[in-house]
């Protein structure tokens, strides 16, 4: 009986895991049918190699991390490549479904704010557009006030090293952001989540805003046709390798398609210079 039960229970584990995959390969294959919902073609500045170390060389996978920038009121993390910083006003807050209507002003208006739920939206990713322009004019005229001219200027490592990727706006309707935001060559949608937040400015003013606690995409798999691409690159140190040029980091071009589930996947790599 204890070998009866044994054996069923391994055939039942079994029969779950190839369950689980088939589902997975699945929604692959779905997301990848037709034609995709958009394709980025982005570079090392948007895409970050990992570093291969002696903590993760049995690792047999390997993924792109995705650099993205924020957009709005404050410049959360620095350079805003830390992944998930977007922050959202109160008018784009209320569009998407939170209520604002508590007063900022009190202890009980706040607490009642912070207590809401994150909201599943969708998010609008643009590629090297009027965000990151935007951002090189802020460089020029933040270089006239630098003054130790032997570190790279801010203005150099925007318009050279940089991630072009930004989060810009975010909807609960894809379809209605899709009609917003028609070129697909610039601009892709994703899934996310909103949290609510409030902020104190510099003259002790009270904001509410909303900011990215979760991405639907943050790494890309690399799937086996490319590892021979980017496993050189993991082996790189990049210390004290910038220049006005680049920043060390060896230049490709991806090409990233964006499936109907909205999810990516690398379709093409090259080596050549794309700064």
């Amino acid at each position: 009986m204890m070998n009866w039960t044994r054996r069923h229970s391994f055939i039942a584990g079994v029969g779950l895991i190839l369950i689980a995959n088939v589902i997975v390969l699945v929604g692959v294959i779905y997301n990848r049918s037709g034609v995709p919902d958009s394709v980025l073609k982005l570079s090392q500045r948007e895409l970050q190699v990992p570093y291969s170390g002696r903590w993760n060389a049995d690792n047999s996978g390997m993924s792109l991390k995705l650099l993205l920038r924020s957009t709005g009121p404050l410049n959360v993390g620095g350079s805003g490549e830390e992944g998930n910083a977007a922050l959202f006003g109160k008018v784009k807050l209320a569009e998407l479904g939170f209520d604002v209507s508590a007063p900022i002003d009190t202890e009980q208006g706040r607490s009642r704010l912070r207590k809401q739920r994150s909201r599943q939206v969708f998010l609008v990713l643009e590629f090297n557009g009027r965000a990151y322009q935007q951002a090189v004019e802020l460089a020029k005229k933040i270089e006239v006030d630098e003054l130790n001219k032997k570190q790279p200027t801010t203005l150099a490592r925007e318009q050279n090293a940089s991630s072009r990727l930004f989060i810009v706006d975010a909807g609960v309707n894809r379809e209605t952001l899709r009609a917003k935001y028609p070129d697909t060559a610039q601009y892709s949608i994703v899934r996310g989540q909103i949290r609510l937040m409030v902020i104190y400015g510099h003259n002790k003013q009270t904001m509410l805003t909303g900011y990215v606690n979760k991405m639907g995409v943050e790494r890309i798999n690399v799937p086996i046709a490319f590892r021979s691409v980017f496993e050189p690159m993991q082996r790189i140190v990049q210390k004290n390798s910038y220049s006005a040029e680049n920043d060390g980091r060896p230049p490709f071009e991806a090409t990233i398609a964006f499936g109907k589930r909205l999810e990516p996947w690398i379709v093409t790599v090259s080596t050549k210079e794309t700064q």
